[in-house]
Protein backbone atom coordinates (compact mmCIF):
# COMPACT_ATOMS: atom_id res chain seq x y z
CA UNK A 1 0.00 0.00 0.00
CA UNK A 2 1.12 3.59 -0.61
CA UNK A 3 0.67 6.93 0.36
CA UNK A 4 1.73 10.52 0.17
CA UNK A 5 2.97 11.73 4.02
CA UNK A 6 2.03 15.48 4.16
CA UNK A 7 2.91 17.35 7.72
CA UNK A 8 -0.36 20.16 6.85
CA UNK A 9 -2.97 18.59 8.88
CA UNK A 10 -5.82 18.65 6.26
CA UNK A 11 -3.92 16.21 4.02
CA UNK A 12 -5.06 13.60 6.23
CA UNK A 13 -1.89 11.72 6.72
CA UNK A 14 -2.41 11.24 10.64
CA UNK A 15 -5.87 9.60 9.57
CA UNK A 16 -4.09 7.47 6.74
CA UNK A 17 -1.66 6.08 9.51
CA UNK A 18 -4.22 5.51 11.86
CA UNK A 19 -6.41 3.93 9.17
CA UNK A 20 -3.17 1.38 8.09
CA UNK A 21 -2.24 0.47 11.75
CA UNK A 22 -6.11 -0.45 12.10
CA UNK A 23 -5.31 -2.94 8.76
CA UNK A 24 -2.17 -4.13 10.01
CA UNK A 25 -3.54 -5.29 13.32
CA UNK A 26 -5.71 -7.76 11.56
CA UNK A 27 -3.25 -8.09 8.39
CA UNK A 28 0.41 -8.55 9.84
CA UNK A 29 2.07 -9.07 6.27
CA UNK A 30 0.76 -5.65 5.71
CA UNK A 31 3.10 -3.61 3.97
CA UNK A 32 3.27 0.06 3.65
CA UNK A 33 5.25 2.41 1.11
CA UNK A 34 5.17 6.16 2.49
CA UNK A 35 6.79 9.19 0.48
CA UNK A 36 7.01 13.15 1.06
CA UNK A 37 9.38 15.97 1.80
CA UNK A 38 9.97 16.64 5.20
CA UNK A 39 12.56 14.05 6.67
CA UNK A 40 10.89 10.77 8.47
CA UNK A 41 9.03 12.11 11.71
CA UNK A 42 8.61 10.00 14.84
CA UNK A 43 4.66 10.20 13.68
CA UNK A 44 5.63 7.79 10.83
CA UNK A 45 5.52 4.01 12.49
CA UNK A 46 9.06 2.09 11.75
CA UNK A 47 7.30 -0.98 9.81
CA UNK A 48 6.35 1.47 7.24
CA UNK A 49 8.74 2.21 4.37
CA UNK A 50 9.78 5.72 3.90
CA UNK A 51 10.56 7.63 0.52
CA UNK A 52 12.08 11.25 1.37
CA UNK A 53 11.75 13.47 -1.55
CA UNK A 54 11.83 10.81 -4.04
CA UNK A 55 13.33 11.50 -7.74
CA UNK A 56 10.88 11.02 -10.79
CA UNK A 57 11.86 8.02 -11.26
CA UNK A 58 11.91 6.67 -7.82
CA UNK A 59 8.76 7.73 -7.59
CA UNK A 60 7.41 6.14 -10.39
CA UNK A 61 9.03 3.31 -9.29
CA UNK A 62 7.27 3.36 -6.21
CA UNK A 63 3.44 3.93 -7.50
CA UNK A 64 4.35 1.07 -9.91
CA UNK A 65 5.47 -1.36 -6.98
CA UNK A 66 2.02 -0.19 -4.66
CA UNK A 67 -1.33 -2.24 -5.40
CA UNK A 68 -3.12 0.12 -3.55
CA UNK A 69 -2.73 3.70 -3.17
CA UNK A 70 -4.32 5.48 -0.46
CA UNK A 71 -5.54 9.26 -0.60
CA UNK A 72 -6.26 10.70 2.97
CA UNK A 73 -6.83 14.58 2.40
CA UNK A 74 -9.62 16.43 3.55
CA UNK A 75 -10.24 18.54 1.32
CA UNK A 76 -8.61 18.37 -2.63
CA UNK A 77 -8.25 20.47 -5.33
CA UNK A 78 -7.47 17.80 -7.89
CA UNK A 79 -5.29 15.24 -5.93
CA UNK A 80 -2.36 14.88 -8.48
CA UNK A 81 -0.65 12.00 -6.71
CA UNK A 82 -4.10 9.75 -6.89
CA UNK A 83 -4.23 10.48 -10.36
CA UNK A 84 -0.48 9.55 -10.74
CA UNK A 85 -1.03 6.08 -8.90
CA UNK A 86 -3.79 5.19 -10.85
CA UNK A 87 -1.78 5.84 -14.00
CA UNK A 88 0.32 3.40 -12.50
CA UNK A 89 -2.07 0.40 -12.47
CA UNK A 90 -2.77 1.03 -8.28
CA UNK A 91 -6.30 0.53 -7.24
CA UNK A 92 -7.87 3.76 -4.62
CA UNK A 93 -8.79 4.12 -1.75
CA UNK A 94 -9.17 7.75 -1.06
CA UNK A 95 -11.65 10.18 1.15
CA UNK A 96 -14.15 12.20 -0.85
CA UNK A 97 -12.49 15.47 -0.68
CA UNK A 98 -14.40 16.33 -4.04
CA UNK A 99 -10.87 16.63 -6.13
CA UNK A 100 -10.40 12.99 -6.32
CA UNK A 101 -13.95 12.83 -7.03
CA UNK A 102 -13.50 14.98 -10.03
CA UNK A 103 -11.63 12.30 -12.05
CA UNK A 104 -13.72 8.91 -10.34
CA UNK A 105 -16.57 7.31 -9.70
CA UNK A 106 -17.58 6.09 -6.64
CA UNK A 107 -16.98 1.39 -6.39
CA UNK A 108 -15.88 1.98 -10.21
CA UNK A 109 -12.86 3.85 -10.14
CA UNK A 110 -11.83 4.22 -6.74
CA UNK A 111 -13.70 3.50 -3.40
CA UNK A 112 -14.17 6.93 -1.31
CA UNK A 113 -14.81 6.72 2.44
CA UNK A 114 -15.70 10.53 4.10
CA UNK A 115 -12.49 12.60 5.51
CA UNK A 116 -11.44 12.15 8.68
CA UNK A 117 -13.29 8.75 8.92
CA UNK A 118 -10.43 6.20 9.77
CA UNK A 119 -12.63 3.07 10.66
CA UNK A 120 -14.24 3.57 7.16
CA UNK A 121 -11.16 4.54 5.43
CA UNK A 122 -9.38 1.36 7.20
CA UNK A 123 -12.61 -0.74 6.21
CA UNK A 124 -11.89 0.04 2.17
CA UNK A 125 -8.25 -0.79 2.59
CA UNK A 126 -8.59 -3.99 4.10
CA UNK A 127 -11.46 -4.89 1.90
CA UNK A 128 -9.69 -4.39 -1.32
CA UNK A 129 -7.22 -6.40 0.26
CA UNK A 130 -9.03 -9.24 1.03
CA UNK A 131 -10.95 -9.70 -1.99
CA UNK A 132 -8.14 -9.32 -4.83
CA UNK A 133 -10.33 -9.72 -7.56
CA UNK A 134 -12.12 -6.24 -6.83
CA UNK A 135 -9.03 -4.35 -6.34
CA UNK A 136 -7.67 -5.90 -9.46
CA UNK A 137 -11.16 -4.61 -11.27
CA UNK A 138 -10.87 -1.19 -9.19
CA UNK A 139 -7.34 -1.03 -10.58
CA UNK A 140 -7.75 -1.72 -13.90
CA UNK A 141 -11.34 0.50 -14.28
CA UNK A 142 -9.21 3.51 -12.61
CA UNK A 143 -6.30 2.88 -15.49
CA UNK A 144 -8.40 2.72 -18.44
CA UNK A 145 -10.51 5.90 -17.26
CA UNK A 146 -7.43 8.09 -15.94
CA UNK A 147 -5.71 7.93 -19.30
CA UNK A 148 -8.12 10.29 -20.83
CA UNK A 149 -6.90 12.97 -18.99
CA UNK A 150 -3.82 14.01 -21.51
CA UNK A 151 -2.86 17.56 -22.41
CA UNK A 152 -4.05 17.22 -25.91
CA UNK A 153 -7.13 16.68 -24.53
CA UNK A 154 -6.86 19.26 -22.53
CA UNK A 155 -6.01 22.01 -24.73
CA UNK A 156 -8.65 20.46 -27.01
CA UNK A 157 -11.04 21.27 -24.55
CA UNK A 158 -9.96 24.73 -24.01
CA UNK A 159 -10.10 25.86 -27.35
CA UNK A 160 -13.11 25.00 -27.62
CA UNK A 161 -14.18 27.04 -24.79
CA UNK A 162 -12.47 29.71 -26.47
CA UNK A 163 -13.93 29.69 -29.61
CA UNK A 164 -17.59 29.51 -28.05
CA UNK A 165 -18.09 26.04 -29.63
Amino acid sequence: VGMLYHTNVWKGAADGIAALQEVKASIPSLQVRLFGTPERRADIPSWMDYSCQPTPTELTRLYNEVALFVHTSWIEGWGLTAAEAMACGAALVATDNGGVRDYNEEGVTALFSPPKNVPALAEHIRYLIEDPEARIRLALNGYDHIRQYTWDRAIDRIETLFQGE
